[in-house]
């Protein structure tokens, strides 16, 4: 017997139609998408474990993309965890992050297929795996 192993993708934005959207995207590319509108949501739902990649906007109330990019960073458990910064600013700070290892930075606007290229690069493709019967 088969299944699909899906990469568990955690989607941090404030807008819900924001998530709402990239994850039904993430879903039909064979991806199990979580969702978080804040930042601190999105710390709550990494203590859990599991998550393989993070699709986060920068600007956020309370708990913004950088501030948890910081905190990830920080954990020894998630701090190679690879994040993917989507964002319509253009400021020094999103120069910055361009160099950061283990980050990607997406413009918007961006389409979604340049989306789904990055998180199968950071990824691979979804897989079959084999459950014990």
């Amino acid at each position: 017997m088969t299944s699909c192993i899906r990469p568990r993708i955690l989607v941090v934005d404030n807008d819900p139609l924001v998530v709402t959207a990239l994850g039904t995207r993430l879903a039909h590319q064979g991806y199990f998408p979580v969702p978080a509108g804040t930042g601190a949501q999105a710390l709550d739902v990494l203590r859990f474990g599991g998550i393989e990649l993070v699709i986060t906007d920068l600007h956020m109330p309370v708990l913004d993309g950088l501030g948890l990019i910081e905190r990830i960073r920080r954990n020894p458990i998630t701090a190679d965890l690879p994040v993917v910064v989507v964002t319509g600013a253009e400021t020094a700070v999103c120069r910055q992050l361009e160099t950061t290892p283990q980050l990607c930075l997406v413009r918007k606007p961006f389409s979604f297929g340049d989306l789904s290229s990055i998180c199968h690069e950071l990824l691979g493709p979804t897989r079959p795996a084999r459950r014990a019967a």
